[in-house]
This record gives structure tokens, sequence and C-alpha cells, in this order.
């Protein structure tokens, strides 16, 4: 996935929202899981992908 900066060989950190398709492609490439830390009250942002990601 672009725009992630790797930790270590299990933990990367995305710099900036990822948009849907950078979702896709980080399942593709084997990413498990997603901790948002975005404010809850931001839901332009977090509906569209909450679908998604659960």
């Amino acid at each position: 996935m672009e725009n992630t900066k790797p930790i270590d060989d299990e933990l990367s950190v995305a710099m900036g929202q990822p948009t849907i398709e950078q979702l896709q492609q980080a399942a593709t490439e084997g990413f498990k899981s997603v901790l948002n830390l975005r404010w809850h009250s931001l839901p332009e942002v977090i509906a569209p992908r909450r679908g998604f990601c659960q």
C-alpha cells in the first residue's frame, strides 16, 4: 500500500487517511487489521469505509 511507513514485519502506519481502493490493496497485500484513530464525529470520512472495514 502506498504512503505507509513500516514499523516492523507485522506493523505499518498509513501516512494519511487511506482511500477505499487503498484499503482493498492493503487487504490484497495481506494486511489483516485497520486501526482508525480519527474522531468518530467525521461521518463524511468514516461512513463510506465502515462496511468495507468491518
